[in-house]
Parts: C-alpha cells; structure tokens; sequence
C-alpha cells in the first residue's frame, strides 16, 4: 500500500512539473512581477509620441487638458481580447478621450480584432514594448485614467479586471479632481 502511494505521489508531482510551463504559457502574465514597476496614482503620464491608426500623431502633451484614459493590451491576451469591448463601452458613456497602446504587436492582427469586435477606439500599434515600459514592467491588460493635468488618478489590470461601471466612475471621479 505505501509503495502505491508513493508512486502516486510521484506520478503527480510529475504530471504537475510537466504542466505547470504549459499553464504559464496561456496565461497573459508571463513575466516577472516588480513592485513598484509601474506609475501610481498621483504619478505624471510618462512622455510619449506615437502614431495612431488613422496615422496622426498623437503625444502625451496633446492629452493634457482633458480626462483621458490611456490602455495597455496585447490582442494575443485573453483579459485584454475580454476587456477592450468593455472599455469601448466605458468610453462611448463618458466620451473619455482614450488612446489604446499596444504591446509588441502588429498592425494586422490589431486590425483583425477592431473589426470582429466593432471596436472604434484609437489604437496604436507597437511592435516593441518601448512606450509599455515607460509605464509598466509587466502585466497587460493596464488601463490609467488621467487627470487634466496628466496625473494619474485611477489604475487597473488584470487582477481584477474593472467592469464597465468601474471605468466609467474612475473616469467621472477623475473629472472631479484637481491637483
């Protein structure tokens, strides 16, 4: 009997050393997790110039003056593919001027998931994590919600995942904030 359970127990331990890469692997958060590794509330958006899909430019300054919402996501993701069409929603509420920034993706397949999903967020697309880094090390879905003095005022990732109600009063609060 002992000899049954210890092979068991070594069958398992065995099964869970084979799968535990594999369960890594699908999961959106593949990296290695850095306290204070990202911009906090109260935090200045980082400087940035990208260029969005319409092909404007769009920089971080031009955000000054206004609520914005700037979002972090890879389509490859499962949390980002869940969350984008509810952070469409959010923004159509509150009219929240948005910018959605891509993780080392391309173009195409960012083109690919707007339209199944019907989405008209302004997008643009990275094929580095250069413009991610200035505000994360790790961990996509992120979505900041920034003053109109380019403050951070809310944040939210993929633990939990903020629902359309969560966005929507992060946005409304951050319209009350002066700093």
């Amino acid at each position: 009997m002992g000899y049954i359970i210890r092979h068991l127990i070594s069958d398992i331990l065995l099964a869970v050393l084979l799968l535990s890469p594999a369960m890594f692997h699908l999961s959106c958060i593949s990296e290695d997790i850095k306290p204070d590794a990202s911009i906090s509330i109260g935090d200045t958006m980082p400087d940035f110039s990208i260029q969005l899909n319409d092909g404007s430019v769009l920089t971080s300054a031009s955000l000054i003056g206004d609520v914005s919402m700037v979002v972090l996501f890879n389509t490859s993701c499962n949390d980002c593919r869940a969350e984008l069409p509810i952070i469409e929603s959010a923004q159509q509420r509150t009219q929240v001027k948005t910018v959605c920034i891509s993780r080392s993706e391309s173009n195409e397949s960012i083109v690919t998931f707007w339209k199944e999903n019907n989405l008209t967020l302004p997008y643009s697309a990275q094929p580095d994590d250069k413009i991610f880094k200035l505000f994360a090390a790790s961990v996509i879905p992120r979505i900041y919600i920034f003053s109109s003095e380019g403050k951070v005022c809310s944040s939210f990732s993929d633990n939990p995942l903020p629902d359309e109600q969560q966005i929507v009063h992060a946005v409304n609060n951050a319209r009350n904030l002066s700093y």
